[in-house]
């Protein structure tokens, strides 16, 4: 999240960074990025046995949970974490100053730009090497 003041130039003063409503923001931007980049890779990563430290693994191993259960449980996480982050995003975004207004911004290109991400990159489109 720091190279978004530093891509923008936006200067965020830490009195606005830190207010809760935008820690959250910025904890279910990484979340939710977070859950997509293991979503996306996960294919590739297990079928190279190297999906073990996954957010669709983990609980298959010590929660007892199987794949397609986890898989679930993730994919709806997920799920119900956008739409919050949408949500807070649309409430807190009219009252910020210019520089927060561009780091929010940021936040919203940065999940949308990773989801894409994802459905482009070699690593997550192939089994291949």
């Amino acid at each position: 999240m720091a190279l978004l003041e530093l891509a923008t130039g936006a200067q965020v003063p830490d009195g606005e960074l830190h207010r809760p409503a935008v820690r959250a923001l910025t904890e279910m931007a990484i979340m939710v990025a977070a859950l997509d980049n293991d979503r996306d890779s996960l294919h590739k990563e297990a079928s190279r046995d190297r999906a073990d430290q996954n957010i669709y693994t983990v609980p298959t191993a010590g929660r007892s949970l199987s794949l397609p259960q986890a898989v679930t449980e993730a994919n709806g996480l997920r799920d119900r974490t956008l739409p919050r982050f949408l949500e807070l995003h649309d409430r807190v975004r009219p009252t910020a100053g210019a520089d927060l207004g561009v780091y929010l911004q940021g936040l919203r290109h940065w999940v949308r730009g990773n989801n894409e991400r994802g459905m482009r990159v070699p690593r997550c489109l192939s089994l291949g090497h």
